[in-house]
């Protein structure tokens, strides 16, 4: 059979492949598994590249996968010795002495001033009703076409400003600047995180890479990975989707700074972004990652990582996928009642709605399309969804009783959404949040409410102040610290979070004490660049 002409997709291939192996001469005798990357690379996009993805499936879809397998292959290239390096648990040891802390954390000085409780700042809240808000259901017209839904919105600027949307061209994910270098460090020092807490933090993320699958995954049911069932509390039965999982630890990741394409835990990123390439489903809608177990709450944790990946990197391959991911986010709102439940299109509670809007507030700073409408419509469900004068949101229509997480999600979504500081429903939630505190095993309350706490304040001053210290010093405390479960966390109590498992626990408990760098305060000014104005004129740093 005569030998066929390379393709454009196999010749690109190779091109990449030579060019990391230029740039490792160094290492000559590595030079023989790059020759035969163009062979390698096709074996691993046979597994996606079957009839059905070649027929039905976009290019992009394709080139995605073809992308990552290039870097898979480029990683067993450029990276010291070609196996993975297993983690024992003598390199995760959490102690003074052998514990690897990111270079530039270690001149950082923990010693904050520290600021006493009865001091009078400008946070001091009042937490009297000050404005009549209806909960009466907001009524929308159907849904334009998709295809129409193609400019940008800003979601700082005011909802009632959204006829005046500003230019996104030269946007920069300023939003997200904080996860690396000095900015890291100034943040986590000057927010109340210590080296402990940071510690902490490179333990669970130790704890996750142990219990990645072969696939790139993470599955709820953590015992099936290297672990085989060392560590307790795997998710019942009603909590194993994959893409939920694989979306939350890469979030954890992320949310360190560590990406696929730099960061200790570089390749640990990069199959686990591998992995949920094998996961969307494509359709004229766009990408889904909706599965049976994880519903929309997949879908929403799926894009939210990808795009973040996307930002983080501005990684071409990610952007098409990241774009449609966005596009199904859009196409799944409820036309009517504009939120997001467990099937595309359903009528929405305020959880589920919680990571659609932090998916698209992440597709946002990736400066992907945003349909204005959308954030409309969400923001006619919040309404419709909170009572006392915003102080208190609901689950669903159907529960009518102010619920704690609940309240954290609605209150981090309005300043996402534009929300001025002195709006009073932002000043009322956040008063009942300060008030309640932290809770000892609502691993999901905790990771809203500490972000939603950590933007009002911007991380500064007595009511963060006593919300972080007991938040922090309990996840601290609570870690596990020895075998197999070292780095990790056990659910508590008898909630969700018990039948979510270890897994999600732990993710929960990262991503909360990456509160102070995940993303920049939001009434701070430092959090503003470019035309991403997260501010106005009449708030005050503080």
């Amino acid at each position: 059979m005569p030998a066929q002409e390379p393709s454009p997709k196999a010749d690109s291939s190779t091109k990449l492949a030579a060019a990391g192996t230029a740039k490792n001469r160094k290492h000559e005798s590595r030079n023989r598994r790059a020759n035969g990357a163009s062979r390698a690379l096709s074996r691993l996009a046979t597994r996606r590249g079957r009839r059905e993805l070649r027929e039905q499936s976009p290019s992009w879809a394709t080139s995605l996968l073809l992308h990552i397998a290039v870097l898979l292959l480029l990683a067993y290239v450029t990276l010291p010795l070609a196996s993975t390096p297993e983690l024992s648990l003598e390199a995760a040891a959490i102690t003074e002495e052998t514990f690897e802390i990111e270079d530039e954390l270690l001149d950082v000085d923990f010693d904050m001033e520290q600021d006493t409780l009865e001091e009078t700042i400008d946070e001091q809240l009042d937490l009297q009703p000050q404005i009549e808000v209806t909960t009466e259901a907001f009524e929308f017209q159907d849904a334009p076409p998709l295809e129409m839904l193609t400019e940008a919105v800003d979601f700082g600027v005011s909802l009632s400003d959204l006829g005046e949307l500003p230019d996104t061209a030269g946007m920069t994910t300023s939003g997200l600047a904080g996860r690396t270098g000095a900015t890291k460090a100034e943040l986590l020092r000057s927010g109340g995180g210590t080296r402990s807490s940071e510690k902490a933090v490179l333990a669970g993320l130790d704890w996750l890479a142990r219990h990645q699958y072969p696939d790139g995954s993470w599955n709820f049911d953590h015992t099936q990975s290297e672990c085989n069932g060392q560590c307790a509390n795997p998710a019942s039965r009603y909590f194993r989707a994959r893409s939920a999982a694989t979306g939350l630890a890469l979030l954890c990741y992320l949310g360190a700074g560590h990406t696929q394409e730099e960061g200790r835990y570089q390749r640990v990123v990069l199959r686990g972004i591998y992995a949920l390439g094998n996961m969307f489903k494509l359709d004229e809608n766009g990408a889904s990652f909706w599965d049976p177990e994880g519903r929309m709450y997949s879908h929403g944790i799926a894009t939210m990582a990808i795009c973040e990946a996307y930002a983080l990197t501005g990684d071409p391959a990610l952007r098409e996928p990241a774009q449609a991911a966005i596009n199904f986010t859009c196409y799944a709102q409820d036309p009517r009642g504009g939120g997001w439940r467990y099937a595309p299109r359903q009528a929405g509670d305020t959880s589920v709605v919680g990571w659609q809007i932090g998916a698209l507030k992440s597709g946002y700073l990736s400066n992907l399309s945003v349909p204005p409408q959308v954030v409309q419509r969400a923001a006619g469900f919040l309404n419709s969804m909170s009572s006392n004068d915003g102080s208190r949101y609901y689950y669903d229509k159907n529960r009518a009783d102010g619920h704690a997480a609940c309240t954290a999600i609605g209150a981090l979504c309005r300043m996402y959404m534009g929300a001025s500081k002195d709006y009073p429903g932002v000043q009322n939630a956040v008063g009942y949040l300060s008030q309640r505190g932290p809770s000892e095993g609502d691993v999901y309350y905790n990771y809203y409410a500490a972000q939603a706490l950590f933007h009002y304040t911007g991380g500064k001053g007595p009511i963060w102040k006593q919300w972080n210290d007991k938040m922090r010093d309990q996840l601290v405390s609570t870690q596990a610290s020895e075998g197999h479960e070292l780095g990790s966390w056990a659910p508590i109590g008898a909630g969700h979070a018990a039948h979510a498992g270890r897994l999600f626990t732990t993710a929960m408990s990262v991503m909360t004490l990456e509160v102070y760098y995940r993303m920049m305060p939001i009434y701070r000014e430092a959090a503003v660049e470019g035309s991403f104005d997260t501010s106005t004129d009449d708030t005050q740093e503080n």
